[in-house]
């Protein structure tokens, strides 16, 4: 859904299916942002967040954290990554 909200906006997208994708792609293609879901699957946010952040290449791009409005997170290892922002689902999109 957040994909094609921001292809409607003509913003391009890449989208993978799971956090060890995500982490090849971003080294590939170098993103302008990475937005990371909390449960994305094989290689969880955590640490698709470190391996950006910890990469002189890469920590120069955001990183957003998607989160449910009552999925279970980690408070501490959230401040302790520090994603650029956290996003809770589900959006409520501006009015037009």
């Amino acid at each position: 859904m957040v994909g094609l909200a921001l292809k409607d906006q003509g913003i391009d997208v890449v989208a993978v299916g799971n956090g060890e994708a995500a982490v090849r792609k971003i080294s590939d293609i170098k993103p302008d942002l990475v937005l990371a879901d909390v449960f994305m699957p094989v290689r969880k946010w955590l640490r698709v967040c470190q391996y950006v952040k910890g990469d002189a290449a890469l920590a120069h791009i955001p990183v957003i954290l998607l989160v449910g409005a009552f999925d279970p997170l980690d408070e501490q290892e959230a401040q302790r990554l520090a994603p650029t922002r956290r996003f809770e689902k589900p959006f409520v999109p501006p009015d037009r």
